[in-house]
This record gives structure tokens, C-alpha cells and sequence, in this order.
């Protein structure tokens, strides 16, 4: 069986099931429908995909045992791309008057994603927040007198929050579904905002934007909670924003986890502590590393080149790339003034790391390459393996025991990969 914050990660994982994957807008909302519920037989019109269902398959094992899809799921596809660069979807359990709003991470395959959402930050790439949805966020000078976050993260949450698409091609509102909600349990009727990566900045965010847009809110008027459980999440905000999280978003103690399970509570960002995303954007490079307050990347040379990392040291001709990047990317975030987000939990990690391989359609096991990693391809895997699979140690869940692959096609050859749910690397 399945506590809270195992199945919340599941459907947080769940929610990249239409990731890497070409279709239009109600087509991918379709798929993200099979794969969270029944699962079933889903068609672009080119390529056909038997799709595994996790309700399906092992939603008597979760938390509560009686979920349904409420909300969506929906995607955003922006114009001239066959991507999702978004997919969110709320589920549901009566027993528990529970509402988990599940967003995805980001879409490997969407240049959208990379470009609009995940890097636009900078010392005039800020928006005030909240953010306004009256129209599309600009980017303005980084202000530490008034909360702010990030471009990116903006345009992330007026997506979300806006340009939505159902199955059926109609625009569906969040807004509009969590407006209309009362509390049925006094004292634990509860929305908890989930996502991983991209998705854990926008979980992180949207509870906050969700609180200050929807005025004279019956569920919060009523005794209703709102809670949030982002992990592996870049920093969305300045320190105004991680204050106003601090005062709204107190953690939250869950009774009954696993003895498995790290993750004990709520409102408390999960970090994997060699995953460099979560570095991003206050702790990515420094010149001497600060064992107090680790930065993913230090200690930098040009002969020979090499570059340290809290994983493998970097070596040849990728270490003056990288450390460059690295160092523009610290300084992109001081001049944004990012903050940390407040009671972030960092889990210390182990190897091997259990992943499901497409190539060989079975469960594999990582260990770190040896050092020094010179190459591109080995270096993007290692990245990967730590800020998607090594997660699931951290809520004790055993990778092998979860219906993999989400997505196949049903010639046999595996799907170029969920996000959340595939690596064609060896």
C-alpha cells in the first residue's frame, strides 16, 4: 500500500505521461486521461500506443483506494509544435476530500518549454506577484521590495492557469473548477499542489497565485487547507516570495508514511542533494566550494580543465563549457535576487539507481561514471538519472513494482520516452 506522500508523487510522476509524445492538444489531454485512470489504446492518427492505466492498475494500493480524475486533464500546446508544454490534471478521493492538482515537469521535447518557462530569469526577467492574467507576463528589473518570480515561472503559471486545453479541445479553467469547491471533512479536507522540476516551481508557486486570485473563497472560509509538495524544483522567487510562502505554506506533518518513506511532510520542498536543478538558481557555481551550503558546480581550472561537481568531476573539453554556463547561470540568479524556498528538506541520496530502460523494455540499475566525464551524452545521463529516478528512494517506492513503460507503441517499439517515464540510455 501507498501512503500520502507516495501516492502524491505517483500522480505527480503520472502527470508526464503525454511528455516526448506528438499529438494535438485534445489528443495528448486524451493520452494523460488513459494513463492516469483506465488506460487503453491511444492514436495520433500516425502511430498507435498501448497506454497502461495507473488507477487501473494500482489505484486500490494508493492512499484512500478510491481516486478518480476530476479536473482535465488538460494540456497547453503552444502554436506550431506538436508537444505539451504543459499537462495538469486534478484527482480526487471522497474518502479523504482530497484534491491532488497534479502538474507536469518539463516537456524534453518542447522548445517552448526551455526557452518560455525554465530559463527566462535574470536581473530584468522578474514579474511582481502575483502574477496578473489579464495578459501574458513581460519580464521587468529584479525589485526585492515586492514579491517576485521569475519570468519563467510566470509564464508557467499564466499557462497553467489560462491557456489550458481538454480532450474535447475546449479551454478549461483551475480557477474555475477550485473556486467551486467547499470542504466535506472539518479539519482535513485539503487541495495539495504537486509537480516535479518545472512542475515543482509551478506547485510550488500556484498555491500561492491560486490563494491571492480567487476572492472570498468558500473552501478556505470554511476550514479547508491548501498544501503544496514540489520536489526536485528550481527556485521560483526572490526573498519576499519565499517569506510569503513561509507565512502561508507552514509545514505540515503526515501521520502514517512508510518506514521507507523520507518524505514526512507537506510544505516542505523535496531536493535530492547532488540533483543540480534544485541548485538552480542560487547555488549553481562557486569559485571554492562551501561545504556549509553546497553549490552544485566549484572549483574550477583551465590546466588542466576540470570542473567539480557534487556528483563526478568534470574533465576535458566539456569542463570550460559547462563552468562557464555554470557561472552565468549563478549570476543570472543574484541579479534576479532569488531566495531559497524556506524548510527545504535535502535527502542525501544512494547508488545505484533503478530506472526503467526503453532500449531493453525491463528495469536497469545506474551507478555514477567514473571520473573524469569528458563527454556530453554521459554527462546529460548522470543529470537525468539523479533528477527523475533517483526520487524514488527518497519516498521509498519501489520503481519495479509501478506499471512501466506508461506508453508503448504497440508495434513493440518502445515510445521516445515520458519524461518522468523513460531513458533510451543504456
Amino acid at each position: 500500500m501507498y501512503d500520502l506522500t507516495q501516492t502524491s508523487f505517483l500522480f505527480s510522476v503520472y502527470a508526464n505521461a503525454a511528455s516526448s509524445i506528438e499529438g494535438t492538444a485534445p489528443q495528448l489531454a486524451g493520452l494523460l486521461g488513459l494513463a492516469l485512470d483506465q488506460g487503453g489504446s491511444w492514436s495520433n492518427g500516425t502511430q498507435t500506443y498501448a497506454v497502461r492505466g495507473l488507477l487501473n492498475e494500482i489505484g486500490g494500493q494508493l492512499y484512500g483506494g478510491d481516486w478518480e480524475v476530476a479536473w482535465g486533464p488538460a494540456v497547453y500546446q503552444p502554436a506550431n509544435t506538436r508537444y505539451a508544454a504543459n499537462a495538469m490534471a486534478v484527482l480526487y478521493s471522497k474518502a479523504l476530500d482530497l484534491h491532488v492538482v497534479a502538474t507536469a515537469g518539463t516537456n524534453m521535447d518542447d522548445i517552448y518549454d526551455w526557452f518560455r518557462e525554465d530559463l527566462p530569469l535574470g536581473p530584468n526577467a522578474m514579474v511582481d506577484f502575483p502574477v496578473s492574467l489579464a495578459t501574458p507576463p513581460k519580464g521587468g528589473a529584479a525589485n526585492g521590495t515586492v514579491p517576485q518570480v521569475s519570468l519563467g515561472t510566470a509564464q508557467g503559471i499564466y499557462d497553467l492557469l489560462v491557456n489550458m486545453v481538454d480532450q474535447n479541445g475546449v479551454t478549461v479553467s483551475l480557477l474555475d473548477y477550485l473556486s467551486g469547491l467547499t470542504p466535506g471533512i472539518a479539519g482535513t479536507s485539503t487541495i495539495l499542489f504537486v509537480g516535479h522540476s518545472l512542475g515543482g516551481a509551478l506547485s510550488a508557486t500556484l498555491p500561492l497565485q491560486v490563494l491571492a486570485t480567487i476572492k472570498d473563497w468558500a473552501w478556505t472560509a470554511q476550514g479547508g487547507k491548501v498544501d503544496a509538495m514540489p520536489t526536485a524544483a528550481p527556485t521560483p522567487g526572490n526573498q519576499l516570495f519565499s517569506n510569503l510562502w513561509a507565512s502561508q505554506l507552514q509545514p505540515v506533518p503526515v501521520a502514517g508514511t512508510a518506514a521507507a518513506n523520507q518524505v514526512t511532510a507537506l510544505n516542505v520542498p523535496i531536493e535530492d542533494a547532488v540533483d543540480l536543478v534544485p541548485h538552480a538558481w542560487t547555488n549553481i557555481f562557486a569559485e571554492t566550494q562551501d561545504p556549509s551550503d553546497p553549490y552544485y558546480f566549484f572549483d574550477s581550472t583551465l590546466i588542466p580543465p576540470t570542473l567539480g561537481s557534487l556528483t563526478v568531476k568534470l574533465g576535458g573539453l566539456l569542463a570550460p563549457p559547462v563552468a562557464l554556463a555554470a557561472r552565468a547561470a549563478q549570476q543570472n540568479g543574484e541579479g534576479a535576487l532569488i531566495a531559497k524556498l524556506p524548510n527545504v528538506q535535502q535527502l542525501q541520496p544512494s547508488f545505484p539507481i533503478s530506472y526503467w530502460n526503453a532500449a531493453t523494455q525491463a528495469f536497469a540499475s545506474y551507478s555514477l561514471p567514473p571520473a573524469p566525464v569528458t563527454d556530453i551524452p554521459t554527462f546529460k545521463t548522470m543529470l537525468f538519472m539523479v533528477h527523475v529516478w533517483q526520487y524514488f528512494q527518497f519516498f521509498g517506492i519501489t520503481t519495479s513494482a509501478l506499471p512501466y513503460p506508461i506508453t508503448a507503441q504497440q508495434s513493440g517499439k518502445a515510445a521516445a520516452g515520458t519524461r518522468l517515464a523513460a531513458t533510451e540510455q543504456a
